[in-house]
Protein backbone atom coordinates (compact mmCIF):
# COMPACT_ATOMS: atom_id res chain seq x y z
CA UNK A 1 0.00 0.00 0.00
CA UNK A 2 1.17 3.37 -0.72
CA UNK A 3 2.51 5.60 2.09
CA UNK A 4 -0.90 8.01 2.99
CA UNK A 5 1.37 11.45 3.67
CA UNK A 6 -0.81 13.67 6.33
CA UNK A 7 -0.56 17.45 6.15
CA UNK A 8 -3.30 17.86 8.66
CA UNK A 9 -2.66 15.96 11.70
CA UNK A 10 0.61 17.57 12.92
CA UNK A 11 2.83 14.64 15.38
CA UNK A 12 5.22 17.92 16.32
CA UNK A 13 5.08 20.39 13.56
CA UNK A 14 8.75 22.13 13.92
CA UNK A 15 10.27 25.06 11.66
CA UNK A 16 13.96 24.39 12.94
CA UNK A 17 15.90 27.63 12.11
CA UNK A 18 19.58 27.55 12.45
CA UNK A 19 19.99 31.25 10.58
CA UNK A 20 22.27 31.93 13.42
CA UNK A 21 24.34 28.94 12.73
CA UNK A 22 27.67 29.44 12.60
CA UNK A 23 28.95 29.79 9.01
CA UNK A 24 30.62 27.09 6.84
CA UNK A 25 33.10 28.62 4.40
CA UNK A 26 32.28 28.07 0.70
CA UNK A 27 34.51 25.70 0.13
CA UNK A 28 33.73 23.16 2.18
CA UNK A 29 30.21 22.67 0.03
CA UNK A 30 32.57 22.18 -3.14
CA UNK A 31 33.15 19.08 -1.66
CA UNK A 32 29.61 17.84 -1.88
CA UNK A 33 27.42 17.61 -5.07
CA UNK A 34 25.17 20.75 -5.02
CA UNK A 35 22.17 19.79 -6.88
CA UNK A 36 18.13 20.76 -7.83
CA UNK A 37 15.92 18.01 -6.15
CA UNK A 38 12.15 18.41 -7.51
CA UNK A 39 9.07 19.29 -4.97
CA UNK A 40 7.47 15.48 -3.69
CA UNK A 41 11.16 13.65 -4.64
CA UNK A 42 11.80 11.65 -1.42
CA UNK A 43 14.86 12.16 -0.26
CA UNK A 44 15.39 10.37 2.67
CA UNK A 45 13.06 6.90 3.16
CA UNK A 46 11.75 5.82 6.10
CA UNK A 47 13.82 2.69 7.85
CA UNK A 48 17.32 3.82 5.95
CA UNK A 49 20.89 3.95 7.05
CA UNK A 50 22.23 7.21 6.06
CA UNK A 51 25.68 6.80 4.85
CA UNK A 52 25.60 10.70 4.13
CA UNK A 53 24.19 14.31 5.43
CA UNK A 54 22.38 16.88 3.12
CA UNK A 55 22.68 20.37 3.55
CA UNK A 56 19.50 22.75 2.30
CA UNK A 57 20.54 25.96 0.67
CA UNK A 58 17.31 26.87 -0.88
CA UNK A 59 13.49 25.79 -1.02
CA UNK A 60 12.00 23.63 2.00
CA UNK A 61 12.12 20.17 3.38
CA UNK A 62 9.40 18.14 5.08
CA UNK A 63 9.94 15.49 7.48
CA UNK A 64 7.22 12.75 8.07
CA UNK A 65 7.12 10.57 11.24
CA UNK A 66 5.55 7.15 10.79
CA UNK A 67 1.97 7.64 12.58
CA UNK A 68 0.76 4.01 12.14
CA UNK A 69 1.26 1.24 9.24
CA UNK A 70 -0.14 3.87 6.88
CA UNK A 71 0.00 7.32 7.52
CA UNK A 72 2.91 9.05 7.60
CA UNK A 73 2.27 12.54 9.38
CA UNK A 74 4.25 16.44 8.85
CA UNK A 75 6.64 16.64 12.01
CA UNK A 76 8.70 19.24 10.98
CA UNK A 77 10.32 21.65 7.98
CA UNK A 78 13.85 22.67 7.30
CA UNK A 79 14.12 25.66 4.78
CA UNK A 80 18.14 26.31 5.92
CA UNK A 81 20.90 24.08 6.91
CA UNK A 82 21.68 20.29 7.83
CA UNK A 83 19.85 17.38 7.80
CA UNK A 84 20.01 14.12 8.50
CA UNK A 85 23.10 14.51 10.65
CA UNK A 86 21.28 13.13 13.24
CA UNK A 87 20.17 9.64 11.94
CA UNK A 88 23.98 9.78 10.44
CA UNK A 89 26.17 10.34 13.68
CA UNK A 90 23.89 8.11 15.68
CA UNK A 91 24.26 5.18 13.22
CA UNK A 92 20.80 4.37 13.53
CA UNK A 93 17.86 3.95 11.08
CA UNK A 94 16.32 7.03 10.03
CA UNK A 95 12.57 7.36 11.80
CA UNK A 96 11.76 9.84 9.09
CA UNK A 97 10.76 10.11 5.48
CA UNK A 98 11.69 13.63 4.14
CA UNK A 99 10.46 14.51 1.20
CA UNK A 100 11.18 17.90 -0.82
CA UNK A 101 8.37 20.07 -0.34
CA UNK A 102 9.67 23.49 -2.77
CA UNK A 103 12.30 22.52 -5.71
CA UNK A 104 15.48 22.90 -3.90
CA UNK A 105 18.75 23.59 -4.23
CA UNK A 106 20.60 20.62 -1.44
CA UNK A 107 23.96 19.57 -1.17
CA UNK A 108 24.82 16.04 -0.48
CA UNK A 109 27.95 15.25 1.44
CA UNK A 110 29.39 11.19 1.11
CA UNK A 111 30.85 9.47 4.08
CA UNK A 112 34.28 9.91 3.24
CA UNK A 113 33.61 13.54 2.65
CA UNK A 114 32.02 13.97 6.12
CA UNK A 115 34.99 11.98 7.90
CA UNK A 116 37.17 14.83 6.66
CA UNK A 117 34.82 18.19 7.56
CA UNK A 118 34.82 16.82 11.03
CA UNK A 119 38.26 17.45 11.55
CA UNK A 120 37.67 21.28 11.14
CA UNK A 121 36.21 23.17 14.02
CA UNK A 122 33.68 25.52 12.21
CA UNK A 123 32.03 22.71 11.11
CA UNK A 124 31.40 20.76 14.27
CA UNK A 125 30.48 24.37 15.67
CA UNK A 126 27.81 24.54 12.70
CA UNK A 127 26.43 20.85 13.69
CA UNK A 128 26.60 20.99 17.63
CA UNK A 129 24.57 24.27 16.92
CA UNK A 130 22.37 22.99 14.19
CA UNK A 131 21.04 19.91 16.54
CA UNK A 132 21.07 21.91 19.58
CA UNK A 133 18.03 23.95 18.14
CA UNK A 134 16.89 20.74 17.13
CA UNK A 135 16.81 19.02 19.99
CA UNK A 136 15.66 22.41 22.31
CA UNK A 137 13.12 22.72 19.75
CA UNK A 138 11.58 19.94 20.58
CA UNK A 139 11.21 20.50 24.53
CA UNK A 140 9.94 23.42 23.40
CA UNK A 141 6.98 21.95 22.13
CA UNK A 142 6.72 19.25 24.29
CA UNK A 143 7.91 21.03 28.24
CA UNK A 144 6.78 25.23 27.76
CA UNK A 145 10.36 24.97 27.11
CA UNK A 146 10.67 29.07 27.29
CA UNK A 147 8.68 29.44 30.46
CA UNK A 148 11.51 28.04 32.09
CA UNK A 149 14.33 29.64 34.19
CA UNK A 150 17.70 29.46 32.31
CA UNK A 151 19.54 27.63 34.35
CA UNK A 152 16.52 24.69 33.58
CA UNK A 153 16.48 25.18 29.75
CA UNK A 154 20.30 25.31 29.70
CA UNK A 155 20.27 21.51 31.95
CA UNK A 156 17.36 20.24 29.17
CA UNK A 157 20.45 21.53 26.19
CA UNK A 158 23.32 19.60 27.75
CA UNK A 159 20.79 16.41 28.64
CA UNK A 160 20.04 16.37 25.10
CA UNK A 161 23.99 17.07 24.24
CA UNK A 162 24.55 13.30 26.37
CA UNK A 163 21.69 11.80 24.29
CA UNK A 164 23.54 12.50 21.07
CA UNK A 165 27.16 11.28 22.44
CA UNK A 166 25.24 7.84 23.08
CA UNK A 167 26.97 6.35 26.89
CA UNK A 168 29.96 8.75 26.92
CA UNK A 169 30.39 10.97 30.68
CA UNK A 170 32.14 13.74 29.21
CA UNK A 171 31.57 15.47 26.42
CA UNK A 172 33.22 18.37 24.10
CA UNK A 173 31.38 21.25 22.91
CA UNK A 174 33.12 23.59 20.26
CA UNK A 175 30.85 26.15 20.84
CA UNK A 176 31.00 29.31 23.24
CA UNK A 177 28.57 30.75 26.16
CA UNK A 178 26.91 33.02 23.41
CA UNK A 179 26.25 30.11 20.62
CA UNK A 180 24.32 28.55 23.58
CA UNK A 181 22.31 31.78 24.52
CA UNK A 182 21.08 31.95 21.09
CA UNK A 183 20.17 28.30 20.96
CA UNK A 184 18.22 28.00 23.61
CA UNK A 185 16.96 31.77 23.87
CA UNK A 186 18.45 33.77 26.57
CA UNK A 187 21.09 36.48 27.27
CA UNK A 188 24.30 35.51 27.36
CA UNK A 189 25.01 37.08 31.21
CA UNK A 190 22.17 34.39 32.36
CA UNK A 191 23.35 31.90 30.77
CA UNK A 192 27.09 32.42 32.48
CA UNK A 193 25.30 33.32 35.59
CA UNK A 194 23.31 29.75 34.62
CA UNK A 195 26.69 27.84 34.32
CA UNK A 196 27.56 29.00 37.53
CA UNK A 197 24.59 27.33 38.63
CA UNK A 198 25.28 23.82 36.71
CA UNK A 199 28.87 23.77 37.97
CA UNK A 200 27.37 22.60 41.76
CA UNK A 201 26.11 20.12 39.93
CA UNK A 202 28.52 18.50 37.37
CA UNK A 203 32.39 19.29 36.07
CA UNK A 204 32.08 22.30 33.92
CA UNK A 205 35.03 23.38 31.94
CA UNK A 206 34.72 26.75 30.17
CA UNK A 207 36.85 28.38 27.80
CA UNK A 208 37.01 31.00 24.79
CA UNK A 209 35.61 28.53 22.13
CA UNK A 210 35.31 25.52 24.03
CA UNK A 211 32.68 23.87 26.87
CA UNK A 212 33.69 20.06 28.78
CA UNK A 213 31.03 18.71 30.34
CA UNK A 214 31.09 15.76 32.81
CA UNK A 215 28.58 14.06 34.62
Amino acid sequence: MDKIYDFNQLIVPHFFDVSNAPSIPEKFFALGKKSLYHKDTVIIKYGEKLNCIYYIHSGSILGFRQDNEEKMSLAYIIKNGFFGEGWFFSQRNSRDEVIIGDDSIITMFPKDVVDHLITYPEVVKNFLFTLGVKTTSVETKFENFKNKSVKDRLKIFITNQFSLFGDSNKIELKLNQKDIANIISAHPVSISRAFSELKKEMDIEISRNKIIISK
